[in-house]
């Protein structure tokens, strides 16, 4: 040890101390130890680190501190505790002099900013997430209750989680689920508008989820499973067949009794339409009847038999029976009588339009046939007797299946 008289420098293993106590160890050997009672208390370690309050060796070059460390306070109750006057900021870390993290004087902790305007205030420059939670079903929970187990709490509280596996947070969920639950059955709302709106006065709700299950949109006290103020609409519905649905004058909408295809019917729309369609059915049929009494006419004036007497005149007594069964599914026969000097007759089937399906050749006298109702579609045909070219009666007769 040699103590410089003229510097006051104290040097122990060095001749040339620059310091009032300058320590050189050689390698492999502590430098310095400080003990009180036998109990090591302040160690510098030979591989640069100091230990404090321990004989176990420091971190190279680092530090050890075995119990609490207090800046600002002499009696610290954690590992590190800051007490600084409400002038300084009481911690501001940096890496390549950018700081990271920083606590202002009023205790926010700015992460990425120095200027922190919220009690946690993260600023990121590009597209990196802000927060990221990792682990089976991450969440992110909120509550002014302190009990870690949120489910059981008896403050209002919120949970918004990720489902990584299938039951995760509900009983419903499965992998790939976003859950978002209020676990204390309250409405779940969706706002949009004032920016500026504090938590008491918000007045720019558009939709809530109510605990049972309602939403209502543009309300904020929905009365039915989803409830709208305002207009709904709806593009590109696909066309289908099913029972409609029907809305009473405040708006609420139920099932029809009816089917599609009845309510389609009792309609005003379709009832006026259903009415175009008979009497256009009449006047066809009476354009059927027109035409069947020209055609006699013509043929009565342009034809006469050898006495000089209209072809016709003397048919009358001519008659067809109604066909049975009526409506026909099988087979229907039609009884017919021809006066003898009925020569030329014939019996003409013609649908509803009044296009001839089949003609039937007869004898004079009375005599029937037989018609096939598979040989005919369904519906209503008119089937005519002809004598002499001139119609003499005309019935109608059903075909169904």
């Amino acid at each position: 040890m040699i103590i410089n008289s003229t510097g006051g420098f104290i040097g122990i293993g060095t001749a040339t101390p620059t310091e009032r106590l300058h320590v050189n160890s050689a390698a492999g050997a502590n430098s310095f130890r400080a003990q009180v009672n036998g109990a090591t208390k302040l160690l510098v370690h030979s591989n640069g680190g100091v230990a404090v309050g321990s004989p176990s060796a420091p971190p190279t070059n680092g530090l050890y501190v075995s119990g609490n460390v207090g800046i600002g306070t002499t009696s610290p109750t954690s590992k590190l505790q800051l007490n600084v006057p409400s002038s300084v900021s009481p911690l501001k870390v940096q890496v390549n002099g950018v700081t990271k993290l920083y606590i202002d004087q009023a205790g926010k902790v700015g992460i990425g900013t120095t200027t922190p305007t919220y009690k946690l205030h993260v600023n990121t420059n590009d597209t990196t997430p802000a927060f990221f939670g990792t682990g089976p079903s991450p969440c992110f929970a909120l509550s002014r209750d302190n009990n870690p187990n949120l489910i059981y709490g008896t403050e209002p509280a919120l949970r918004l989680g990720l489902a990584t596996f299938e039951k995760a947070y509900t009983n419903y969920s499965v992998t790939g689920d976003v859950i978002l639950q209020n676990l204390n059955k309250g409405a779940l709302i969706f706002s949009t508008g004032a920016r500026y709106a504090y938590y008491n006065t918000m007045d720019d709700e558009k939709m809530r989820i109510t605990g049972d299950g309602k939403v209502g949109i543009g309300t904020v006290d929905p009365t039915a499973m989803l409830h709208s103020v305002g207009s709904v609409r709806f593009e590109a519905i696909p066309e289908g067949f099913g029972v409609p649905l029907v809305v009473d004058e405040d708006g609420n909408v139920f099932r029809s009794p009816y089917s599609a295809k009845a309510a389609k019917k009792n309609s005003d729309v379709n009832e006026e339409v259903k009415s175009l369609k008979e009497q256009v059915l009449q006047l066809q049929n009476a354009l059927q009847v027109v035409q069947s009494q020209l055609s006699s006419l013509t043929a009565s004036f342009s034809s006469a038999n050898s006495t000089g007497v209209p072809v016709g005149t003397e048919m009358k007594s001519g008659k067809l029976e109604q066909n049975v069964p009526n409506p026909a599914t099988n087979t229907t026969v039609i009884n017919y009588s021809i006066p003898e000097n009925g020569s030329n007759a014939e019996i003409l089937i013609t649908d509803i339009q009044g296009r001839l399906v089949k003609t039937f050749k007869v004898g004079t006298g009375k005599g029937q046939i037989n018609i096939e109702s598979g040989n005919l579609a369904p519906g209503v045909y008119n089937y005519t007797l002809n004598i002499n070219r001139m119609k003499v009666d005309t019935k109608q007769m059903v075909i169904s299946k």
